[in-house]
């Protein structure tokens, strides 16, 4: 756990059994998932309120938990940094829970997600498409994102076209959540970028197998990108190593015009060739030739 700091300020006086640390602590936690747009806020509320009723105005703990439960998060975390003026709180979480980002314009859709998947990912949410983009830009970036396809101002097909035209952002796999079934609508979500759908009404089990299997082929197309790299960086050393053997011209005698060309089949080779000047009129040449191509052979 990261530093956390409550310093006393000046403001509505405090009952005795008020523990301002655990306030600090609680109110530095929903702060942080505020920040990210993290859906857990919803969870979190309630111990909040707990620990300042009676402390904070009624009326400004009431706005709070409007603005959560309705997801207006940008809106309840403005509502909470007044709040939390009080106490100067600074406090990091680590967490490593693979992170989703949900994107639909009804809180009653991103409660029921967030309900399903909470337990297993860390879950961020967006109430609009121009939301998600700014989203995504954010650190640590989501490892999948859940798209609505129909909402106002930007529709899901928009947004997902845009996140495939993004560097950063075009290997988050993008999941549809749809309540169309036109085998046309689904082309089109394809063509733009997207993995999967998902149909409305949810069923958890769908859901949950969906989102855990493409971020499982995620992690392995990452795994395998790695690897790659380092199977390169391997072959760019041993290419290296073997032009370092190969002489660095042709050798000159009286008589003759040498030249020499070295074209490998592969990325490295075990073949090569050297010569040696013997006298003024013998020149010795040696080429050799391995099995196979490429590290094996090397």
């Amino acid at each position: 756990m990261g530093d956390v700091r409550a310093d006393r300020r000046d403001g509505p006086e405090k009952p005795a059994a008020f523990d301002a640390r655990t306030a600090a602590v609680a109110i530095a936690q929903l702060r942080s998932l505020l920040e990210t747009n993290d859906g857990d806020a919803v969870e979190l509320f309630p111990a909040v309120d707990r620990l300042l009723a009676g402390t904070v105005d009624k009326s400004r703990l009431d706005a709070l938990r409007e603005a959560i439960n309705e997801f207006d998060l940008d809106g309840a975390w403005k509502k909470l940094t007044e709040i939390t003026k009080e106490y100067g709180v600074r406090w990091e979480l680590p967490d490593k829970k693979k992170l989703v980002l949900i994107v639909d314009d009804a809180p009653a859709n991103l409660q029921v997600v967030h309900a399903i998947l909470k337990d297993e990912f860390k879950i961020r949410v967006a109430t609009s498409g121009p939301k998600a983009l700014d989203l995504v830009k954010a650190e640590p970036k989501p490892d999948l994102i859940l798209l609505d396809v129909v909402m106002p101002e930007m529709d899901g097909y928009e947004v997902c076209g845009i996140l495939t035209a993004t560097p950063e952002a075009k290997d988050i796999p993008v999941i549809f959540l749809t309540g169309q079934t036109e085998t046309d609508d689904e082309t089109k979500g394809f063509q733009v970028g997207a993995v999967d759908y998902i149909h409305k009404p949810f069923s958890p089990a769908v859901l949950k197998a969906r989102v855990h299997t493409h971020v499982v082929l995620r992690e392995a197309r990452e795994q395998l990108a790695r690897q790659l790299l380092d199977i390169n960086n391997e072959l760019d050393m041993a290419r290296e190593i073997q032009m370092s053997i190969l002489p660095n011209e042709v050798p000159k005698i009286g008589g003759l015009e040498i030249a020499a060309r070295y074209l490998p089949m592969g990325s490295v080779a075990g073949d090569f060739y050297d010569s040696i000047i013997a006298d003024e009129r013998h020149l010795g040449i040696l080429i050799a030739g391995a099995s196979g191509h490429g590290l094996p052979a090397f």
